[in-house]
């Protein structure tokens, strides 16, 4: 249904990867403005991130280009409908997105998703989003990414909180200092993974630079209902604490990942206001 709802967009060109056994042709995924780029028996979103990476990174790429990076989430997991009501929600808050009165249009944020979360990273649930090749310059090679993540953070478990290993391409479209983030669910009951998924179309879809909650929200849900990463991010501390720790471990990440960025942008960064807006809160 992701390939139908791109076919009637804006979007001038769809192009896949495909990832199945190499007997699997698919009559479904043939439409006029797609194009089927690879097709891999085996692979995962790093394939498909590393292949968007290229593209915004050929020669001839406009920084405005706009790219959307979707996938059909669930393919691998079976959730009970879950994953077709996480589909939905973020193809809904791509279309919106992808208005010309969007933050992302008027160029107030570099990355648009149907939620920004800061924890257990930055990164947006579900991993569906709308970028400007510009900004996808900057990043690091997912794989390259991977491989920064695994040697500096190894010892950060499970691996999913740092994130290392395939956990790294939720976090790679959100890596950079630069990233201004901005979403577009109104709800407080996303905040990650599959939990308190929209059941129906009746919520405004509308985006705003993030973050649209304070950190307490996203701290309240590590503590009480993902707690797996709980440890891991020192969320037994004081809030106070916490946002502290939290603001060391980013620009430690950052400074690891993309020093040149760092020195180039200090001072500048959006994570600076909001790790001041965070203080300011607690």
């Amino acid at each position: 249904e992701q390939l139908q709802q791109l076919e009637n967009s804006t979007a001038s060109r769809i192009r896949y990867v495909l990832i199945a056994p190499s007997s699997y042709h698919d009559a479904a995924l043939a439409c006029d403005k797609c194009e089927q780029i690879a097709h891999l028996q085996t692979g995962s979103e790093m394939d498909t991130l590393q292949a968007l990476h290229e593209w915004c990174g050929r020669v001839g790429a406009r920084d405005n280009e706009m790219v959307t990076y979707i996938h059909n989430k669930g393919s691998l997991h079976s959730l009970g409908g879950l994953n077709a009501l996480n589909r939905r929600m973020q193809m809904r808050a791509l279309a919106a997105c992808d208005t010309f009165a969007s933050p992302l249009h008027k160029g107030q944020c570099s990355i648009c998703s149907a939620r920004f979360s800061p924890l257990p990273h930055f990164h947006s649930p579900g991993n569906m989003w709308m970028a400007r090749c510009g900004y996808i310059r900057r990043l690091l090679s997912p794989r390259l990414l991977a491989q920064v993540m695994d040697q500096k953070f190894k010892s950060m478990t499970p691996q999913w909180c740092a994130p290392r290993q395939r956990f790294v391409a939720e976090h790679w479209a959100h890596s950079h200092p630069t990233m201004v983030p901005c979403d577009v669910y109104p709800g407080k009951s996303v905040m990650w993974a599959y939990r308190g998924l929209p059941t129906n179309d009746d919520w405004p879809a509308r985006a705003a630079v993030a973050p649209r909650f304070e950190l307490r929200e996203f701290l309240h849900f590590l503590r009480t209902k993902e707690r797996s990463c709980e440890n891991a991010l020192n969320a037994d501390k004081s809030d106070r604490l916490f946002v502290d720790w939290l603001r060391e471990h980013v620009m430690r990440k950052w400074n690891a990942t993309y020093p040149v960025a760092m020195q180039r942008q200090k001072g500048t960064l959006w994570v600076s206001q909001y790790f001041d807006m965070l203080t300011a809160q607690v």
